[in-house]
């Protein structure tokens, strides 16, 4: 803050060599809080102690909102992204993956020679060989960075994601000094999201960095919030309770009225969400397409009340659904006892 006083004139107007050595002054503490932030956040990541919100996010969406960042540099350098189409979400902290895209764009932006393209698409990913590849029986999005510049030797790309590591591409980057932790930010980030990230690039011929995220999944997210809400509820000497909401012969029904079951049951917990729930009760649609559960921050009294108001907006259906509640501490002392105790499939 100082410096930026000095450099600003804040404090008197300076000479030419005094203006100079203010501005290096002050870009050093850009850099070495650049270098701190960086430190703190890896050692974050690696601890595991990293602060992770993650919900439902639209890619295409985020990589645009991210690219407005870089409109001023995009005169220099284009920076474009290619086609999208609409893709299912994501289930990802978005400052975190902000924080990716950031990294590597900046990254292409300094070695092209004239343009970067990120593009976004469907993939599966094998998470034990940390790579992924198009195909027909997607589980993920692909996220594409790629730059025009001279390219990246197999030496270099072998050890490009290790800390402190800084490759000198040919002609590209001169005079950047960097902290070499910015891929290794990247590489904890996506692997905390159970995603890949890897590298491909040929001399001449540019390079292209790729990350995989697993697309959202609702019965994962449950279990993720479900946690959460437990471990407040235990922290706060406060109950918790479960609403699990069932449709009877579920499995005849689907055979009968295949992915119509599964629709009627996401517009019906919609309504609830709007109708029915209370500002810090969250619904959830299972993966069986035929039960939803709500986690709700109140005693097992209250919860019965929601299940019968549940229940009642079900009543001029043709098919019949059942409730039942479970409450810490009244019937469960962990999470595993809660799902238990409503016979809800084992925790993810």
């Amino acid at each position: 803050g100082a410096a930026g006083n000095l450099k600003d004139g804040l404090l008197g107007k300076l000479n030419e060599q005094q203006q100079k050595v203010v501005e290096m002054l002050s870009a050093n503490c850009v850099r070495l809080g650049r270098l701190i932030n960086d430190l703190l956040d890896l050692s974050r990541l690696e601890s595991g102690k990293a602060k992770v919100h993650k919900g439902q996010l639209d890619v295409p969406k985020l990589i645009n909102e991210t690219l407005a960042t870089f409109q001023a540099q995009a005169q220099e350098k284009l920076i474009t992204v290619s086609p999208q189409e609409k893709l299912p979400p994501v289930y990802a902290d978005s400052d975190m993956i902000i924080q990716v895209l950031m990294n590597l764009i900046n990254n292409s932006r300094r070695f092209a020679k004239s343009k970067v393209v990120v593009s976004s698409a469907l993939c599966v990913m094998d998470n034990k060989a940390q790579s992924v590849s198009l195909s027909s029986k997607y589980d993920a999005v692909l996220v594409t960075v790629e730059d025009d510049g001279e390219g990246i030797t197999l030496e270099d790309q072998a050890k490009l994601f290790n800390k402190f590591e800084q490759v000198n591409r040919p002609h590209g980057g001169a005079g950047y000094k960097g902290t070499g932790l910015g891929l290794s930010i990247c590489r904890e980030i996506i692997h905390l999201h159970g995603g890949s990230i890897s590298v491909d690039s040929k001399l001449g011929n540019g390079t292209r960095f790729c990350f995989a995220l697993p697309l959202y999944d609702e019965t994962i997210f449950f279990h993720d919030s479900l946690r959460k809400s437990y471990a407040e509820a235990q922290k706060a000497e406060e109950p918790l309770s479960l609403v699990y909401c069932a449709i009877q012969n579920g499995a005849e029904l689907k055979t009968k009225m295949g992915s119509n079951l599964k629709a009627i049951l996401n517009t019906w917990a919609e309504t609830l969400r709007k109708e029915t729930l209370r500002k810090n009760d969250s619904l959830f649609v299972l993966e069986d397409g035929m039960s939803i559960v709500i986690v709700a921050p109140t005693a097992k009294t209250v919860a019965a009340v929601i299940s019968e108001r549940v229940l009642e907006k079900t009543r001029a259906w043709d098919f019949v659904m059942h409730a039942a509640t479970a409450s810490y501490p009244e019937d469960a002392t962990n999470v595993q006892e809660l799902l238990s105790h409503l016979g809800i499939g084992r925790n993810k």
